[in-house]
């Protein structure tokens, strides 16, 4: 209790309030079921941007004048334990030696020091090791599979840059020549690929897909759709490919794709996986082992995926004889 009314227990609440004020709103951005990856990555840089500013004198002394504001207002009711000064402690000159050991002896600069200044960089340093230089440029080439993304390059010019942070991670794979080759020509079908997934209600009745078309309302429609509902997930684009057969007409896109969805970024929900931890992993199972977690996890998440349930008891049932001859 006496460390709740102390003065570094509020210039620390200071510092997490003017953190959380931007990364609060970054978190939920992040854990949105269908994100604009470029979007995100341009967020998440500007947050790091303006924490990193945080680490300055004008803004440490903008932070003291909050807090004596604030124990100022509270100066009636409670009375808080001002910064400790510590026993300066001499330290003894190695041979060698040419300047002496001065340890910090103000309390507000200690506290700007191996306080303030160390938050800062925890926070700065864990965002650059979430984002760091070979990911962030993944992020930004694959929002190009967005179906958002593919409607603004059919109108406008594929960035000169678009897929070298995705040759730089799997160029073993594919290569970035290649797929903007393969991406100038996709984008220019993708929407009429998109409409034969469903039989159309006249099938002699021509398809418009041609952007110059003078019938082109009907597309205009469905980009209009999509632009207002939804990005259009890298799963989305993944299904128009694989429902018409378009692996072997643009390879490279194809390979893109798969290799895309199988990362956490392009498929997976943060939100729906802690929730469904935290409804699993009661207290009365706080000691279920990792393997079983994973299982019932699995199941939970991917609750979508139909299950044949007959298959299940027949392989539940293989495993005891028992239940074998129960059930036969």
């Amino acid at each position: 209790m006496n460390y709740l009314l102390s003065e570094s227990f509020i210039l620390t609440g200071f510092i997490f309030k003017q953190i959380f004020e931007l990364t609060n709103p970054l978190s939920t951005f992040l854990q949105g079921v269908q994100i604009d990856l470029l979007a995100a990555t341009e967020y998440i840089q500007w947050v790091f941007e303006k924490i990193q500013a945080f680490r300055d004198d004008n803004q440490f002394e903008m932070l003291i004048k909050n807090k004596n504001q604030f124990v100022s207002s509270k100066s009636d009711e409670l009375s808080f334990t001002p910064l400790v000064t510590n026993r300066k402690r001499a330290k003894k000159k190695m041979p060698g030696e040419i300047m002496s050991d001065e340890p910090i002896s103000c309390p507000l600069t200690n506290f700007k020091v191996n306080t303030y200044f160390t938050i800062i960089d925890i926070v700065c340093t864990q965002i650059r090791e979430r984002f760091n230089d070979q990911s962030t440029p993944l992020y930004k080439d694959l929002s190009l599979f967005q179906v958002k993304r593919i409607i603004e390059v059919k109108e406008k010019n594929l960035p000169s840059d678009a897929f070298e942070g995705f040759e730089k991670m799997y160029g073993q794979f594919v290569k970035a020549e290649d797929l903007r080759r393969e991406y100038k020509q996709f984008v220019n079908s993708y929407l009429m690929f998109e409409k034969l997934i469903k039989l159309p209600g006249k099938i002699h009745k021509p398809i418009p897909f041609d952007h110059d078309s003078n019938d082109d309302t009907e597309e205009e429609d469905i980009e209009n759709q999509i632009m207002s509902t939804t990005c259009g997930t890298i799963y989305t684009v993944y299904k128009v490919c694989q429902q018409n057969g378009l692996k072997e007409v643009f390879p490279a896109i194809y390979t893109a794709l798969s290799i895309g969805l199988t990362l956490p970024v392009s498929n997976l929900s943060p939100e729906r996986a802690f929730s469904k931890l935290k409804l699993i992993k009661s207290k009365l199972r706080s000691t279920m082992a990792e393997e079983r977690l994973d299982s019932l996890m699995l199941i939970s998440c991917e609750n979508d995926i139909d299950v044949d349930s007959d298959s299940v008891i027949n392989i539940f049932t293989s495993y005891s004889t028992v239940l074998k001859k129960i059930l036969c």
